[in-house]
């Protein structure tokens, strides 16, 4: 027929995708060779990551230790360039502790989105309480009076779970009278 066959477009995925070799007739009938076998590795899936925290955090919402954000990558095609990321270990404190959103690419040349954002709570310092009394003893070391004690608690993360205790009013006589040692949670 004299005339060259329509391309041929390898469409499927995978490794070693072949053509199909043709053959081609001129106007007097002489047939050529078959054509050579062109083959290709197709991936045109795109791959995927995924993070999360590896445990989760306490009934309030937050942590108090390190907190491990692991990378979950599918690449069913060609494979990942660089493999999938490393777990990252979050270590900062604050209400908004963020670990990065990376990507991956395939072999192909495929880069999937960025993972999605894991954001955290975490809190690994403790509160602190103090009593101390609200006015001096007299200059030999003895009250004549109730003395009342006064409580102050230091929070800097997330918060106590109950507010600091009330101000405690000592009203028994003799030596070594003591205030009560409430503590406190964040």
């Amino acid at each position: 027929s004299g005339s060259c066959p329509a391309n041929q477009i390898l469409s499927t995925e995978g490794t070693n995708i072949s053509s199909t070799p043709q053959i081609v007739t001129d106007v007097a009938g002489n047939m050529s060779l078959p054509s050579n076998v062109i083959t290709a590795n197709i991936d045109k899936t795109v791959p995927t990551i995924t993070a999360a925290a590896t445990t989760a955090p306490n009934g309030n919402g937050w942590y108090k230790t390190d907190v491990v954000v692991h990378y979950t990558c599918v690449e069913t095609g060609s494979g990942l360039v660089s493999g999938c990321p490393v777990d990252v270990i979050l270590t900062t404190e604050g209400a908004s502790v963020s670990a990065p959103t990376p990507t991956v690419t395939d072999l192909a040349g495929n880069t999937s989105a960025p993972s999605n954002l894991v954001t955290v709570k975490i809190d690994k310092t403790a509160p602190t309480i103090s009593a101390a009394p609200t006015s001096l003893p007299n200059a030999n070391g003895w009250y004549n009076s109730n003395v009342t004690v006064d409580f102050t608690c230091v929070e800097t993360g997330s918060g106590l779970t109950a507010p600091c205790p009330v101000d405690e009013i000592l009203s028994a006589e003799g030596t070594a009278i003591s205030s009560s040692t409430p503590t406190v949670t964040d």
